[in-house]
């Protein structure tokens, strides 16, 4: 398996409820995503 792609998709994600810890107050997240793709084709 070879990977010919990779590509990095930053989410913002708006939270219903603030969320708070000893860090703040959250109301919304940055989660990244990332895709490969291989020579075939194959994507995830």
């Amino acid at each position: 398996m070879r990977l010919t792609k990779i590509a990095v998709h930053l989410v913002e994600l708006e939270l219903p409820v603030p969320f708070t810890t000893s860090f703040g107050t959250y109301t919304r997240l940055s989660r990244p995503f990332v895709v490969l793709e291989t020579a075939d084709g194959r994507r995830g």
